[in-house]
This record gives C-alpha cells, structure tokens and sequence, in this order.
C-alpha cells in the first residue's frame, strides 16, 4: 500500500480566494458603507476589466470614491452611490483591489482579492525534490516529494501519481509524501502534473527503487558448546560454525587466535589448532555480509603437562613394599614347610 499526504501552499502563496467576501468597514457604522460587486472576490480575470460596486452615505452629504491597486495610490472612480473603475492589471499573479467611500469625516472600505492570467501565459516546474529523479528506497521508508512551480497559482493544480496512479486531491498541491511499503525490487515511477486550466503543461517523474533493508548474518550452531575450553600441549581441538544471511548475501569466515587473523581459516567454517606450550588463548569466528558482522569467542586453555609428586606416588610405594613383604612371607613358610618332609 503506498500511503501519501497532500502538501499544501506555503502560507507566502496562500490563496485570498478562500477568504471571506468583500469586507465593508467604517467609522461611523450605518453612516457610509460600500461594496466592490465586479469582479468577485478570489475571481480570475484574464484581461482588463470595469470594477464597479455600490456606495452609500448620510443624506445630503456628497460622497467620493476611490481604488487602489496592491496597497497603490488611490485614483478616483466614476460616479458615487454606483461608481466604476477601469483597471489594466500590470502582471499576472494576485491582485487586490480596494475600494473606499468618504463622506465628510466617515469612510468605509471594501476590498477582494483577484488573480490575473494573461491569455499566453503558460506554467511550468522549475525545481524539484529531490533533485535526482532516480532513487534507491528501503521498503517501509518515506520519502517527501516537491516542486516549484511559476505560473498563476489559483489557475494552476500539481497531482501526484504513483505506478500511474492518481493520490487524487483538490487545489494546489506542491508536495506529497510518499511510503514505499510494497514492491521490493521493483522500480516504482512517482509523477508531479502541472496543469494549468485543466490541461497538463508539464511534469517531473522520479524512478524508484525499493529494496528490502539489510539484515545481519546469523550464527545457528557452534562447537565447542562450552565458550571455555582447556586440552592438553599438542592436544588437536576443532572448531565449527553454521551460519546463514536472511538476505542470501554471501558470507565471509575469519578466525582469529589471540586477535590475529589465521588466514588458513578464512572463509571455512571450520578451524583445528594445537599448541607446543602450555598458557591461555583467546579463539574466536567473525561473520560477514559485508554490511554487518557476528561473532563467537572461545576461552582457551591449554594445561601443562602432568608430573606426580612425592604425595602422587605414596600410595604406589606402599603397595609395592607390602607386595615384596607378602611375598617374602610366603617364601619363608613354604620353605620350613619343605624342611620337615620325610627323607
């Protein structure tokens, strides 16, 4: 499932249209009031137009209007009560247009917000995020997705697809976030549509790569099962490992006695060792998929070899004299006992 997140306009771009109607305030409320009723507020215009309204004041009290373009001076409008303006727009983009009633000392204000688009003008994607259009994305990840854009904002709409499908949306989206939770291995095209009035003008597309996140190699089986071990001098020992990677990565075999790498090793699962001395060692197996690494360590210890003591070899004198007195014993009276035979 692709998962998104609509993106919407910074607040540097935000629309006028979506504000409230021609506002009218004033000093003296019910005194003078007017309103701009051509062009609509958030109306686009596409070429010069009258701005016209309705203006009223205390009776008998002569009342004036003006209207100002952007925060511009103000130039006086034709008629009063209903009055007009002729506005020749001097770019494209948005506009806002304010009108003002005066009489005497009281004034009102109305003002809209208007977007002007040139007949020829056209729009186009000027920049994007990210700036490489061929990505490599671990499955699960998320990645946020954008363009800029020039052309008249409330005429112009970006819609986002990915694999060929629309993520769907309403105004002016700049960006989408996007996660890629499905299609490991695959190559995935995630598009930016620019139109404007209703026909595509331009378009970005990113190719996406989705891979599976790497995992760490596994160590299954070992031997010696005990981590401490103790031979005899030149007593051979074997060790052994099994191991497997999930991601069918292949994998490297290095043992190591004392620290130092035994290249004989290397790459086997498997290591036989002896030693002509007695004294501690350290044994141990790394494996690698080249991206992480697992071990084992063995202690190692090999004896000295055995030489009995004065205590060791007691109980085998011991024995030994009480054999030689037994025997001696039984000499003596199978001899006495030959001695008084009959002639």
């Amino acid at each position: 499932m692709i998962l998104w997140t609509r993106i919407a306009l910074a607040a540097c771009i935000t629309m006028a249209a979506f504000a409230p109607a021609a506002c009218c305030q004033s000093r003296a409320e019910g005194a003078v009031s007017i309103s701009i009723d051509n062009p609509g507020d958030g109306a686009v215009v596409d070429s010069e137009l009258n701005i016209s309204g309705m203006a009223a004041g205390p009776a008998g009290v002569a009342i004036s209007v003006s209207v100002s373009i952007d925060g511009g001076q103000s130039y006086p409008a034709l008629g009063n009560t209903s009055w007009i303006y002729r506005w020749s727009p001097d770019g494209p983009g948005q506009h806002t247009i304010l009108a003002t009633a005066t009489a005497g000392n009281d004034w009102a204000a109305a003002q809209v917000t208007v977007f002007y688009v040139p007949p020829d003008f056209n729009a186009s994607i000027i920049g994007h995020e990210p700036a490489s259009t061929e990505l490599s994305v671990m499955l699960g990840q998320s990645i946020m997705f954008g363009v800029n854009i020039t052309g008249p904002i409330v005429s112009t709409l970006v819609r986002w697809f990915v694999n060929g499908s629309d993520l769907g949306g309403q105004g002016s989206n700049l960006g989408a976030n996007i996660t890629f939770s499905q299609g490991p291995g695959e190559t995935i095209p995630v598009e930016a549509r620019l139109y404007l009035n209703g026909t595509v003008v331009d378009s970005v597309i990113w190719n996406v790569t989705v891979t599976r996140p790497q995992g760490p190699p596994e160590i299954t089986a070992f031997r010696p099962s005990n981590f401490n071990v103790t031979v005899a001098i030149q007593e051979t020992v074997k060790f052994n490992v099994t191991s497997s990677d999930p991601d069918g990565d292949r994998l490297n075999i290095t043992w190591f006695v004392d620290g130092e790498p035994r290249p004989p090793g290397a790459g086997k699962d498997s290591f036989e060792i002896y030693f002509n001395e007695s004294g501690d060692h350290i044994i141990s197996v790394s494996v690698s998929d080249g991206a992480a690494t697992v071990n084992v360590t063995w202690n190692l210890t090999v004896a000295p070899d055995y030489v009995p003591g004065l205590l060791d070899t007691f109980p085998v004198v011991v024995y030994m004299m009480a054999g030689l007195a037994a025997g001696l014993l039984y000499g003596r009276r199978n001899g006495r006992m030959a001695g008084q035979r009959p002639l």
